[in-house]
């Protein structure tokens, strides 16, 4: 777990719940850095550093990957939503490579919430071992339309800081939240049943007195699973599910980065009551046959472990690659010395993460017209 630390003040004695309003982001940041120091510090965290400001490339990522993948709510699952850090990628290539659907968020900007992959999507065996690498999908994946997204039976969150009580904070721009509010009006999703995981690194894990669930806001997703390198947690969420988009609190810029959301402003009623409608048809269809994809029993098996042997030999080149970086130029981000050097450069370049990447936004049939 996270190191305690003074100085970062949890919600205990801030008075009423407009002043414990008021302190939240504030605490919530104080929290985030907390745990990416300690990443930082404990020298856990791979490329892209440093990891503040990120949901961090951690240490570890493909063995925690296994332990999800063995869990019954994933082997049993045909459509799996999955965030796209470069932590999930042994996670979204094995569900590929089982023949689940995988959804992934594409490129801040889109029109479309998800892209889809799937092995019949998938041009060859060289890229099917790749398939959950962000830079091989986004050759053949195809974009979804709201209408077109099926039930999903498993959420994977990305996330910087979870608690026993399935408390979690991500890296504070509200993505997971924002989808998960967009798949509950579609009706595929259920806050009642369907399961939220998350990938991370046991020191991102701290105790629940200091990630209370009441300091949290309404929309603020809890987790139900939390897999890290060493051990599966099953949390005991203490708070239900949010549902439905606060529309208040979507700003210009939420709604520029999360084009989907204008997409689901345009629907009226009754086309969203008709999503809704198919959702339920086909969740049902789904529950009278094979839900859990092709591939299973002892093929299952081979492909984890294909999986995690693959991206964790992938994790030594890094780490090495990274030494070796340092070893040139100790100012350089790839070592320990330069990474305090460069959090003042990271925290003054996030806002503008996803921007300039023009050839990936806009509408679905535009992303399907740029790529032929």
């Amino acid at each position: 777990q996270a190191p305690a630390e003074e100085g970062v003040e949890g919600p205990q004695g801030l008075g009423s719940s407009a002043a414990r309003g008021q302190a939240a982001e504030g605490w919530k940041m104080q929290l985030r850095t907390r745990v990416w120091d300690a990443l930082e510090a404990a020298d856990a965290v791979l490329f892209p550093r440093p990891c503040h400001h990120r949901i961090p490339n951690c240490e570890g990522s493909p063995a925690a990957c296994r332990r999800l993948l063995e869990l019954p709510e994933v082997r049993d699952a045909a459509v799996v939503k999955v965030h796209p850090s470069i932590g999930a990628a042994a996670l979204r290539t094995a569900l590929v490579m089982m023949g689940k659907t995988v959804l992934v968020p594409p490129y801040p900007g889109a029109d479309f919430l998800y892209l889809e992959l799937h092995r019949r999507l998938v041009p060859g065996i060289d890229a099917l071992v790749r398939a959950g690498d962000k830079r091989e999908y986004l050759r053949w994946a195809r974009p979804l339309a709201l209408e077109e997204i099926p039930p999903v039976d498993a959420v994977v969150v990305a996330t910087c800081v979870v608690a026993p009580n399935g408390a979690r904070l991500g890296k504070g721009k509200g993505y997971g939240e924002v989808e998960w509010a967009i798949l509950t009006e579609l009706g595929v999703v259920d806050p009642d049943s369907t399961p939220v995981l998350t990938l991370c690194h046991d020191l991102q894990v701290v105790d629940s007195g200091s990630l209370p669930v009441e300091f949290l806001e309404d929309h603020d997703l809890p987790v139900d699973v939390a897999a890290t390198p060493s051990r599966l947690l099953r949390c005991t969420p203490r708070r239900t599910k949010p549902s439905g988009v606060r529309w208040q609190l979507v700003d210009r810029q939420l709604e520029e980065d999360i084009g989907a959301l204008r997409a689901l402003r345009a629907l009226d009623a009754a086309s969203l009551a008709r999503c809704r409608e198919a959702a339920r048809v086909r969740r049902r269809q789904r529950g009278q046959g094979d839900a859990g994809g092709e591939t299973q029993g002892e093929g299952w098996a081979e492909i984890v472990a294909s999986c995690v042997e693959r991206f964790s030999a992938e994790e030594g080149r890094l780490r090495e690659q990274g030494g070796a970086e340092a070893r040139q130029d100790p100012t350089s981000t790839g070592g320990r010395a330069g990474h305090a050097a460069a959090r003042s450069g990271a925290a003054s370049g996030r806002r503008g993460k996803g921007k300039g990447k023009g050839q990936r936004t806009g509408s679905a049939g535009q992303w399907r017209k740029g790529r032929k």
